[in-house]
């Protein structure tokens, strides 16, 4: 029973995109200029600190709430 349950949630979930850089643009919405001008800055980020941080657009949550699928995604 606690299988088929688990197995209905993770039906509700939405994708997870792939990790192919500091910028994510599944939905292509973020054009090359300010991929590139972002993508720099968040370099320049890193190399200040330890701490990393990835822009990620999505086309659709598939009904997920954000909460639990930006910790999935973290």
């Amino acid at each position: 029973m606690a299988v088929l349950l688990l197995a209905g949630l993770t039906a509700l979930a939405a994708e997870l995109p792939a990790l192919t850089g500091r910028v994510v643009d599944n939905a292509g919405i973020i054009d090359a200029a300010t991929k590139a001008a972002l993508t720099q800055k968040l370099a320049d980020f890193e190399a200040k600190g330890s701490d990393q941080i990835v822009v990620a657009t999505i086309n659709s949550l598939d009904g997920e709430e954000i909460e639990p699928y930006a910790n999935r995604l973290f």
